[in-house]
């Protein structure tokens, strides 16, 4: 249906957008943190990039499902906010339909972050 392939494109959309501010944002943080360590003499300084590519895939897994979650909240308040529910629920869409295309959008991203969390994150911490 139209409402779902609309929904899963805008949720698409803001969890990128969502996931790369986090992203830069964490990587800000780590970057100044290495840069302290390797300062003070605690790290060398070749290690710096390795370490943020470490750490980076170490919070793979929480930086998605917060993503997941801020992405689902910010275009579900904006369909209410822009009375777009209103429209939908007078076409005759009930708000337990809702349900299916969220859960398309958000298995996938849970089975990816099921792997890192499993796989790749200790294997970083290694």
């Amino acid at each position: 249906m139209i409402f779902q392939r609309s929904l899963v494109r805008e949720l698409t959309s803001v969890t990128f957008a969502v996931f790369f501010v986090l992203l830069a944002i964490m990587l800000t943080t780590q970057v100044v943190r290495l840069f302290d360590k390797a300062a003070a003499g605690d790290l060398a300084t070749d290690a710096i990039f390795a370490m943020i590519a470490f750490t980076a895939l170490a919070s793979f897994g929480t930086l998605l499902s917060i993503t997941v979650f801020v992405a689902v909240l910010v275009v579900l308040t904006r369909i209410y906010r822009d009375h777009e529910m209103v429209v939908w629920l007078a076409a005759g869409v009930s708000p337990t339909q809702w349900i299916r295309p969220v859960l398309m959008f958000a298995v996938p991203i849970t089975v990816i972050i099921a792997s890192v969390t499993l796989w790749i994150a200790p294997w970083a911490h290694k």
